[in-house]
């Protein structure tokens, strides 16, 4: 069991049955789904429960200061307030950080006590699923295009990946390095770190129940996007590559993969953040998100 605040210890994959029945809720924002957090664990240090919350010391890759997040159900207003007294000498500076807008109170103002400063750079954006199956309008007009230039130009072969599989393994890293030099990425320690995730996904990709979809041209893996489905009617993007020499991959991948989504009964999915990069915050809007999850810091109202 996860211990009581202001108890913490580092997560352990044993404790997903506990997070998810807290956080199942609620849609499932990048901080607080079990998968991400066990794949980058040096950016979610540790974790605990005060009530029907889950709580956790997040820690900002940037400046390595940590603040303490939350998202659960019941009396938000009071474990806010409780958190707030007790993370300066956790460690955790004066403010909460990445709240999702779900676990905030109703009545959100410094005159209940919180001022509350959007993050937006960490905000979450979502998808329609159905709308990248039929791809409707102007709007995915350009999206269309990519497709059907793909398709005309190479004879792809869409799959699910086996992720127990060291050869899928070993095709999946020699494309995630194919695109970190395409990127000229290769000596990022953001590069570096993000294929410590994948690999530790790969730890426990049996019991994660995660699904990973490829596209193939002439035997060689060119793309691979990992999702997991999460209750009620949502997936989660966890790692999403392709070879950008192959015109249109990223798009005729994610319009497959949708459609596999949606026969499992999926309506939204979550592809992530953008982290304030222009050009990665570009990329996800050209994907027509229909709504971002958003987070906020959330300090005590002087």
């Amino acid at each position: 069991m996860l211990p009581t605040f202001p108890d913490l210890r580092p997560l352990n994959w044993s404790d997903r049955r506990e997070i998810e029945e807290l956080t199942r809720d609620f849609a499932p924002y990048s901080e607080f789904n079990t998968v991400n957090m066990w794949c980058w664990h040096r950016k979610y240090r540790a974790l605990c429960r005060f009530n029907d919350h889950l709580v956790q010391v997040i820690t900002d890759a940037a400046t390595g200061e940590m603040a303490l997040s939350l998202l659960g159900k019941g009396d938000n207003a009071r474990t806010l307030a409780a958190l707030l007294a007790a993370s300066r000498g956790l460690g955790c500076g004066q403010c909460l950080r990445l709240v999702p807008e779900e676990a905030l109170p109703s009545d959100a103002s410094p005159g209940s006590g919180f001022v509350l400063y959007p993050e937006e750079q960490d905000s979450d954006y979502v998808l329609s699923i159905s709308e990248w199956v039929t791809l409707p309008g102007s709007a995915y007009q350009p999206i269309r295009n990519q497709i059907n230039a793909f398709r005309r130009r190479y004879q792809g072969e869409f799959l699910r990946l086996d992720l127990n599989n060291s050869t899928t393994q070993a095709a999946m890293e020699d494309l995630f390095w194919r695109w970190a030099r395409q990127k000229e990425a290769t000596a990022l320690p953001a590069t570096w770190h993000e294929l410590t995730a994948i690999r530790r996904l790969f730890l426990v990709a049996p019991e994660a129940q995660v699904f990973a979809f490829g596209l193939r041209v002439d035997d060689r893996l060119i793309g691979f996007l990992i999702c997991e489905c999460r209750s009620p009617g949502w997936a989660i993007a966890h790692y999403w590559k392709g070879d950008r020499t192959f015109r249109g991959v990223y798009c005729a991948l994610l319009h497959h993969a949708c459609q596999w989504l949606q026969a499992e009964g999926c309506a939204a999915l979550n592809i992530g953040q953008d982290l304030g990069l222009p050009g990665l915050a570009a990329a996800k809007r050209s994907f027509q998100p229909r709504r971002q999850l958003r987070k906020y810091a959330v300090a005590a109202a002087s």
